[in-house]
């Protein structure tokens, strides 16, 4: 239920600073203002203050928006409340109704002769505000609006042209417009040919601009912007220039790989890179969404998770949506998006399902009523999303049926499937064909053009028009009409020569296969009804075949309305790129129909895809898929949001369908395409042609003789492939053996047992073969097509995936080292450590240092962490803090190493130095060097064992690249393990529930701790005071005062521990500089008092022996817990309440006192502490057994020495 909220400001000091509104503030502030309007006003206005809370900012706009619906009811409604309204509607994300309401108001300004503005007013677009009045009030209002609505129809972009008749009413009178406005007036009248007419006094050409040089070039060179490609190298209004997907990818890349080394404020920066280069990427704005979640901003990741999940049919950007808003506090917004996302699974379950039952009717023996399984799939074509499915079960009914008809109008369909081979699809075609007609027949064709449409468009004869003028006699076009009556496309025959007619609308594949059956060409061209051709397409893609070797084509498109998404171009430059543009692609017609052409099943979405999968697995390689930037499409995005909606609903079906269909090789095949783009994959360069452009035959000899000289260097795995491809490709009647057996025999007998392997897909072999050294290269993934094998040396590094973990390579290399280590007689462990209070694997190194098995030792690491000013005098603070570190782990009699030789003067290489063969980390933060980070140990066996207990759910907490890239994540509880399998890319896999080893300490009785405190009086009570890395300093200040006065008052009953933590004068220090001398003081001042001391470093004892912990850390939340005794939570600057906390900390926390002020702490100590008044100690031990007694009736640090025995065993 909302609640009405009391406006934070008046519209009277907003406007009273705006240009536009100084000469009508007089008259205003004596004009008596609707009360339900300047309630509106101020609650808007109000709204934009950053400094109030989200959600009552949200809750205003919803006020404010419901006063104006409510004027308008009471026709009160007038120019202000419209303009307001466009305001509110576009703050709330609702742009397309801003949009129908700033073209409302520009329709009545233009029919009222003159505009009264009695009441105060706001632009329609907050950008506006700065805009002075010169002109007349309705003149200069015509303009803002104008320009309001055509920046709300096409927010990032300007690719509509704005001297068509819309736009130009729009825009004709426009005097009085911002910078942003006259650069699309500008580049688009000089894209339409006209004079740009920038003014020489413009800040489009002043030296401040970032692109002034180019805008005066334009000014006088018409031919430069001639073309939509460097039409929309200008777009960005930063000035950066549009870039091709391979710019975007990497940047992407970029960013993911700086956030999984915990490096945000980078990632976010490259991520920000693609958000300007391309304002529509989804995945960009999804992923800022994700960082900014890390770095704690949950407003800005709420606003970039919104713009992603909009008109997006992918469930994870409403995941992340969900996420932000759970953050924020908003329930409402959290479960409607996780319901969202939970709609789209659905479409992945079902298509499993209906891949399933698929399976059941292609077998002979099926013994299911195929009758009443297609009228069921007829009937379930009526529901946009799930028609994809049903159609999916329908074809394949129709084919197990076998049923034909006999019809003379069949006779030239069954012709033409027996000239293509294709009459086993007889069944299926004879549901669907109604009838052809061949209107000019054409001899020889050099291309056939095949377009479908199922509804007619004002585009389709326009494009067939421009097809034919650009071919004349030279392509033979083919038009399916897809389901619509005939007299519905009267007006295409005179530009096509053969005219299908189908019964019913059967997608996207299958009409397109309709057509090409009656082609005759040796190259089939597919376009889109509802785009137009440029004069050269057809021209491009025949260049392509002629100068290259290539077996698909595809061109770009670029949008009418809206800026142009990056997927549809790539670029400037021919390049290797799957067929996914299906409605500018083409391809060579012998092995189109050889792979059976487009999928039959699929009624719409990612066809190309699927088809460029199967034409892979039968031998048509990487390289010989290319993309020409010269054949371009002029074609809309989208239409309007009902199709848009339909139109994600039936592509997430098709996509949900194809991972169904080829569970492991469309995954892998969408990942290769990736990495060529980010150049991780090398394909053969793009070369010209040799033979003709028809000639798929490989070079045979060229093939093997890169075969024997992959042999001669025993690359076994390399020859197979090349021997593999030959084996592939049905125009190969050479056999490798005959020609080179006698040369090469033993290179040929290994090459072909690596053959076999790789043909076997067999994972054992292949490790074993890694093992015994007889070939140097491992396969990524286990596919049924020809994958790249990558070298071991540069193994460790795929493990990245466009910036994300490929699961499947990482599990290699962990069953690999766990083989390997399992026929060892013993095992060398490292723990790293940065600080000696990290150390939390006490109890797991005593129990190896028990047994003969293990070889364990402690790696001191350096921590990236000073407060020093000059580079010189943090090395040595770092330097002087490992050798504290390495001294008190000595004096303790552990085996430690420094990871800093200073004889050498170097940094330790201990994966090569001294090659341990299982790692610990207990930081998932990458502080050290990056030689001793999880990404250098990919290859080993790593464990992680955080070094403090998690009390909030928060994804750095558990998706960080240590969490999953680690073999074994030893987690403290189950509901650890639940947050984790919903919430990280490894889904948990990979984690371990065995308790926190440093909680064991707590449960073992025979522990006798030692006495850290200053005073040994028992009648004294001790108290801890800890404070967490993120205090503020003032706070610092405050609460320090105010523990020095307690400490006095109490002189005589307490004596106090200050525990700060590890990084806490560093982190104090760095964020008051000025302030360091007090800092180091306060410090001081702890060690001055008779009953105060500070105490650093490993605190187990200390907790043991003390009465009572007053603090705001999250760890200790839990640690401390397990003592039994009581504490008090500091909730004022608390860093963990900022968060939403894990319910087992959840839990305990109500077992803890909690203080407001500094009454609570005094209280806390009287009557608590000294006088033992805890009336939460039963509650606290029910929690304690619930939740943090570790399982299998052993302790945290037995379950994880066991676990690792029993995998070594």
């Amino acid at each position: 239920m909302s609640t009405n909220h009391t406006p934070a400001t008046t519209w009277q000091n907003h406007l009273a600073r705006l240009p536009y509104a100084r000469d009508l503030m007089p008259t205003w502030q004596y004009t008596f203002v609707d009360p339900d309007y300047e309630q509106a006003l101020n609650l808007y206005l109000s709204s934009r203050d950053e400094t109030l809370p989200l959600d009552q900012r949200y809750e205003m706009l919803l006020q404010s928006k419901d006063l104006l619906y409510s004027l308008q009811q009471d026709k009160k409604y007038d120019i202000s409340d419209s303009m307001l309204l466009v305001r509110v509607l576009t703050d709330l994300g609702e742009r397309s109704q801003a949009a129908l309401s700033a073209k409302k108001i520009l329709e009545r300004l233009r029919q009222e002769a003159s505009i009264q503005l009695q009441e105060p007013f706001l632009p329609p677009l907050d950008s506006l505000e700065q805009l002075s009045m010169h002109q007349a009030p309705g003149t200069w209002l015509q303009s803002a609006v104008a320009e309001a609505l055509a920046r709300l129809e096409h927010p990032t972009g300007y690719h509509q042209d704005i001297h068509s008749d819309s736009l130009q009413d729009q825009v004709n009178n426009l005097q009085s417009y911002t910078l942003e406005m006259q650069r699309r007036i500008a580049l688009s009248a000089q894209r339409a040919g006209h004079d740009m007419s920038i003014a020489p006094d413009s800040p489009l050409v002043s030296e401040g601009h970032l692109n002034h040089s180019i805008w005066k070039k334009l000014s006088g060179n018409q031919s430069l912007v001639s073309s939509p490609t460097n039409f929309i190298s200008l777009l960005d209004y930063q000035g950066k220039t549009g870039q091709s997907l391979a710019y975007d990818t990497r940047m992407l890349a970029r960013s993911r790989e700086f956030k999984e080394k915990g490096r945000l404020k980078e990632a976010s920066k490259q991520c920000f890179k693609v958000i300007k280069n391309d304002p529509t990427n989804k995945e960009a704005h999804n992923e800022f969404a994700v960082i900014s979640s890390k770095m704690g901003d949950h407003e800005n990741a709420y606003k970039f998770a919104g713009f992603a999940a909009a008109d997006s049919s992918n469930p994870k950007y409403f995941r992340t949506l969900a996420a932000a808003a759970r953050k924020l506090g908003q329930k409402d917004e959290e479960k409607m998006n996780f319901m969202k996302a939970e709609t789209l699974e659905q479409f992945k379950a079902a298509a499993q399902e209906e891949v399933n039952k698929a399976k059941q009717i292609k077998n002979p023996d099926h013994g299911m009523d195929l009758t009443q399984i297609i009228s069921q799939c007829e009937r379930g074509m009526q529901k946009p999303g799930w028609d994809v499915l049903a159609f999916y079960t329908l074809s394949h009914a129709l084919m197990a049926s076998g049923q034909t008809k006999k019809d003379d109008r069949l006779q030239p369909l069954d012709t033409a499937l027996k000239n293509k081979e294709w009459l086993h699809k007889r069944p299926l075609y004879h549901y669907w064909f109604d009838r052809v007609e061949f209107v000019n027949n054409q001899d020889k064709p050099e291309i056939s053009i095949v377009m479908i449409s199922y509804r007619p468009h004002e585009h389709t004869p326009v494009c067939l028009q421009k097809l034919r003028e650009q071919t004349g006699d030279r392509a033979e076009i083919i038009f399916v009409n897809n389901g619509c009556p005939d007299k519905d496309f009267q007006n295409v025959h005179p530009y096509i020569n053969t005219y299908v007619r189908l019964k019913g609308n059967a997608g996207a594949s299958l009409p397109r296969n309709m057509g090409a059956v009656f082609a005759d060409a040796p190259i089939l061209l597919f376009i889109e009804d509802d785009g137009i051709a440029h004069e050269d397409l057809v021209k491009s893609h025949l260049e392509i075949y002629n100068n290259y070797k290539a077996v698909t084509v595809r061109g770009t498109y670029q949008t009418i309305q809206g800026p142009t998404p990056g997927y549809y171009y790539l670029g400037d430059k021919v390049m290797p790129s799957m067929s996914n543009l299906e409605g500018n692609s083409s391809l060579l017609t012998d092995p189109f129909f050889k792979i059976d052409g487009w999928s039959d099943y699929m009624f719409y979405g990612s066809e190309g895809r699927e088809l460029g999968l199967r034409l892979l697995k039968a031998g048509y390689s990487y390289d010989l898929h290319l993309y020409t930037p010269k054949a371009i499409l002029y074609h809309d995005w989208q239409r309007e949001n009902e199709h848009m909606s339909t139109r994600k609903m039936k592509f997430f079906a098709s996509w949900s369908l194809l991972h169904a269909m080829h569970p492991d090789e469309f995954s892998n095949f969408q990942d290769n395409w990736t990495r060529i783009m980010l150049g991780m994959i090398k394909v053969k360069p793009v070369s010209v042609c040799k033979t003709s452009a028809f000639d798929n035959k490989p070079d045979i000899e060229k093939v093997l003789e890169q075969t024997v000289k992959s042999m001669q260097k025993k690359n076994w795995a390399e020859a197979a492939q090349h021997l593999l491809s030959l084996d592939n490709n049905e125009n190969s009647n050479v056999n490798p053996e005959e020609n080179y057996s006698a040369k090469n025999p033993e290179y040929l007998q290994q090459g072909q047992k690596a053959w076999k392997q790789t043909q076997n897909k067999n994972q054992e072999k292949i490790i074993s073969s890694q093992e015994n050294g007889q070939f140097d290269h491992i396969e990524v993934k286990q596919t049924d097509f020809n994958n790249p094998l990558i070298t071991k040396k540069t193994y460790n590094n795929i493990i990245y995936n466009n910036g994300e973990i490929d699961f499947n390579a990482l599990n290699i290399n962990h069953n690999i080292a766990l083989k390997q280590l399992q026929k060892k007689s013993s095992i060398k462990v490292a723990f790293l450590l940065q600080m000696e209070s990290m150390w939390k694997c006490d109890g797991i190194y005593k129990l190896m240092e028990k047994d003969s098995y293990f070889e364990s030792f402690i790696f001191v690491c350096p921590y990236f962490n000073s407060s020093k000013r000059t580079q010189k005098e943090r090395f040595y603070d770092i330097i002087n803090n490992m050798n504290k570190t390495y001294e008190a782990l000595k004096k303790k009699n552990f085996a430690v190493i420094n990871s800093f030789n200073t004889k050498e003067n170097k940094w330790i290489d201990l994966k090569k130095d001294i090659d341990p063969d299982i790692i610990f980390f207990n930081r998932p933060w990458e502080s050290t060097n990056k030689e001793y980070t999880i990404h250098n140990f990919t290859d080993k066996l790593t464990c992680y064992v955080p070094y403090n207990f998690v009390s909030i759910d928060n994804e750095e907490q558990y998706d960080q690249a240590t969490h999953n890239l680690t073999w074994r994540f030893f987690l403290e509880t189950q509901a650890h393990q639940e947050i984790i399998k919903n919430n990280s890319k490894a889904n948990g896999a990979n984690t371990i529930v065995s308790g926190y080893p440093p909680l064991d300490v707590f449960f073992d009785k025979s522990y006798s701790p030692s006495n850290p405190w200053k005073m040994r009086k028992d009648n004294v009570k001790k108290i801890i005071f800890a404070l967490h890395l993120t205090t503020d300093p003032e706070y610092f200040f405050e609460i320090s005062d105010y523990i020095f006065k307690l400490a006095r008052k109490y002189n005589n009953d307490i004596q106090i521990a200050f525990k700060p933590h590890p990084i806490l004068k560093i982190r104090l220090i760095k964020n008051a500089p000025n302030e360091e001398n007090k800092i180091l003081k306060y410090f001081k001042k702890f060690e001055s008092f008779t009953n105060t001391q500070v105490l650093e470093g490993e605190y187990k004892d200390l907790f043991l022996t003390s009465d009572g912990l007053i603090h705001n850390c999250g760890s200790f939340i839990t640690e401390y817990a397990c003592t039994g005794k009581p504490a008090l939570y500091l909730k004022k600057d608390s860093y963990i309440l900022k968060h939403k906390l894990n319910e087992v900390t959840e839990k305990i926390m109500q077992t803890c006192f909690l203080a407001n002020n500094h009454y609570e702490i005094d209280n806390f100590i009287n009557n608590v502490i000294i006088n033992c008044n805890d009336n939460l100690e039963q509650k606290r031990l029910e929690v304690i057994n619930k939740y943090l007694i570790p399982p299998n009736n052993r302790t945290a640090s037995e379950n994880i020495y066991w676990h690792l025995k029993n995998s070594l065993s």
